[in-house]
């Protein structure tokens, strides 16, 4: 298992948590860098407490068997009737892994709010849902999900029956998230955003209508967005056949679906609803993209006997300089009676393609869902930047400080935390290195030295020891060793310092600046991949490259480096 993935699965289950924020995923990745696999869970034991709690309750137990070639990472979410996993094969990429539970009595009533309902006799439907039922639900879903293929569904990769009994199935990863979650962040989208979305979940719902499956639970959580405005439809766990065969899981006269979205015939509990009952959805998603809250408000009850009696609310009134027509075709889409909507989803792609003509777009072509972004704002002047490649490795950190202290843990006046890692396993030899132990220097005439600040256990150059309260000047690359535990390499580069760790870290640089450094092909510091340079300066208001202020990215000639101010976990 590539160990960058236990990373990344750790950092995107908790961010889809909300345990951690930006600056602690970020902390935590970088502490775990260069962690070799079976010491990650020590190592997160010796990080912060709330984060290593926090994180550890995201790892599967020791005894998880994973799911056959699919080995679990991180916990991404579940209950009493199972469980999502982050997961991955040995070469990755990353995948979701749903199972289903098969011990107790998985609840088919209630919900959480916003999430799918079960309504009708509450005391029949806890005498027909046994384990059994679920387990036929669950292999419904992944029937039909293995047998739908198209480009805006979310794929399916795999399915079977885990070491543990409990059935499985693995689909593809979407990172940007759900519609639901972009909504509740940035509020409505533009017009000719929000018909794109509707033109790409229409051109997928005819492609399951056409193979006899319903959806029953399209809603804004269960639409993947990518960057480009791409969307995925996924969650098929309520979908069913509409073939005069099929077996039925659901009793007649108990509804099944979110109440923002069900139809009136879906709330009925009518057995014979078609494909009509997606489009009504279709219509609620449109009209909840545009206005930027459901079509009706309320609880739950009150929701379902607006969706069954109230007519439609007038999206015009609502949302200002609509392209015309599109108010009238999300009314006709959340007709009471299916015959008054569109005969099918192929159909409402043919009225959506002259609306999207009209806001510049163009059917089947993906809009990003908010408008190009402006330039990020350069950064801001600080200490340090982060800077590092686009798959993490390697990294540099930069000052722009004339004179860095390097001490064992991060405490007032210590800019390099120097204990190796992973820390349970050189806790002794970290305890050898004192709190301030040395500092490196770059004077304004670019001399370059080193000075032990009166460690308890000292510090040598080049194997001869370095009196306390002494600067030696360092003209060409020096070995130092600090209480002769950590090993670095220290060299003067043009105007800069450069310090690393070839035996702990090596694939992190840190770079002393105080007023330039020239970065890729020939420069100060070399960078892998690069055909170009890129010239930082120091300015009174922060950085410059090339003559511009710094901003998130450098690019190196093809090769692009992410730029971040340095959060202070080093």
């Amino acid at each position: 298992m590539d160990h960058p993935l236990l990373v990344e699965a750790l950092a995107r289950a908790a961010a889809r948590r909300g345990w951690l924020d930006r600056r602690d995923i970020e902390r935590v990745a970088f502490a775990l860098r260069g962690v070799a696999a079976d010491a990650l869970p020590t190592t997160l034991r010796g990080l912060a407490p709330a984060m290593a709690e926090h994180l550890g309750d995201l790892l599967p137990p020791e005894s998880h068997g994973g799911f056959g070639r699919w080995r679990a990472l991180a916990r991404l979410g579940g209950g009493s009737m199972g469980a999502v996993w982050l997961v991955a094969t040995d070469d990755g990429p990353l995948a979701v892994a749903k199972s289903a539970a098969v011990h107790g009595r998985a609840p088919l009533l209630g919900g959480e709010a916003g999430g799918s309902v079960w309504t009708g006799n509450a005391a029949e439907a806890e005498r027909a849902s046994p384990d059994v039922e679920l387990v036929q639900r669950f292999a419904r879903e992944a029937r039909i999900t293995a047998g739908l293929a198209h480009p805006r569904i979310v794929p399916c990769l795999d399915g079977g029956l885990a070491a543990d009994g409990a059935r499985y199935l693995v689909l593809a990863w979407v990172p940007d998230g759900d519609l639901a979650a972009e909504l509740a962040r940035g509020g409505p989208l533009r017009p000719a955003a929000a018909l794109a979305v509707a033109d790409q979940l229409a051109d997928a719902l005819d492609h399951a209508h056409a193979r006899g499956v319903i959806h029953r639970d399209l809603k804004p959580a269960n639409v993947f967005v990518q960057e480009d405005g791409a969307i995925l439809l996924g969650d098929f766990g309520l979908a069913r056949p509409t073939s005069a065969g099929a077996t039925r899981l659901t009793m007649a006269g108990v509804a099944v679906g979110t109440p923002n979205a069900m139809a009136p015939e879906q709330i009925d509990g009518r057995d014979a609803i078609d494909g009509r009952a997606d489009l009504y959805a279709l219509g609620c998603l449109l009209f909840t993209c545009l206005a930027g809250r459901a079509p009706y408000l309320g609880r739950s009850a009150e929701v379902m006997h607006a969706h069954r009696t109230a007519p439609p609310p007038d999206l015009a009134a609502l949302v200002p300089d609509l392209p015309p027509g599109l108010s009238i075709l999300v009314a006709r889409l959340m007709a009471k009676r299916p015959e008054d909507r569109p005969d099918a989803a192929a159909d409402v792609r043919a009225a959506l393609a002259p609306l999207l003509r009209a806001c510049g777009a163009q059917p089947g072509v993906p809009v990003p869902l908010r408008e190009t972004a402006p330039p990020a704002p350069p950064i801001e002047a600080g200490d340090a930047l982060l800077l590092h490649g686009p798959d993490g490795d390697p990294s540099v950190v930069l000052w722009r400080k004339q004179r860095i202290v390097l001490g064992k843990q991060r405490t007032a006046g210590v800019d390099l935390v120097v204990r190796d890692y992973p820390e349970e396993a050189y806790r002794e030899r970290i305890s050898r290195v004192s709190r301030r132990h040395a500092a490196v220097a770059l004077a304004a005439d670019g001399t370059a030295s080193i000075e032990d600040l009166g460690s308890a256990n000292g510090t040598t150059v080049d194997g001869s020891p370095l009196p306390a309260g002494m600067a030696r000047p360092i003209t060409m690359s020096v070995e130092v060793v600090l209480a002769g535990v950590v090993a670095l390499t220290i060299r003067p580069s043009g105007g800069a310092v450069v310090l690393e760790r070839p035996a702990n870290r090596p694939e992190l640089r840190y770079v002393l600046a105080p007023a330039r450094v020239s970065l890729g092909a020939g420069g100060d510091v070399p960078w892998p991949g690069a055909s170009s340079m890129a010239l930082l300066e120091r300015s009174p208001d922060g950085w410059v490259c090339d003559g511009r202020p710094l901003a998130d990215r450098i690019d190196l000639g093809g090769l692009e480096l992410r730029v971040r101010p340095l959060a202070d976990f080093l």
